[in-house]
């Protein structure tokens, strides 16, 4: 389990507290990996790629029709889905 615990109230979402946290959420063929720092996300697909064969598609920008906008100087993240209220 590499030290994650899958929420109760969202089974797609595993979390593991130990230093750097490191969050991710599976759906059917699709991985997001969030962390505190790059340095929890590396270890994570390193671990991972010592089970399976993976393909790191780098920076998220959409996921399940989700837009997510990033200002990294601003620190800021945003979950955006704009095509269902025009």
């Amino acid at each position: 389990n590499m030290g994650f615990c899958r929420l109760q109230s969202d089974n797609s979402l595993l979390v593991r507290d130990s230093p750097p946290r490191t969050i991710f959420s599976v759906s059917v063929d699709d991985m997001l990996v969030a962390s505190q720092s790059r340095l929890g996300c590396d270890k994570f697909r390193r671990e991972l790629a010592s089970h399976f064969d993976i393909k790191s598609l780098g920076t998220a920008r959409w996921i399940l029709s989700i837009a997510i906008p990033r200002d990294r100087p601003q620190k800021t993240l945003s979950l955006w889905q704009t095509q269902y209220i025009l």
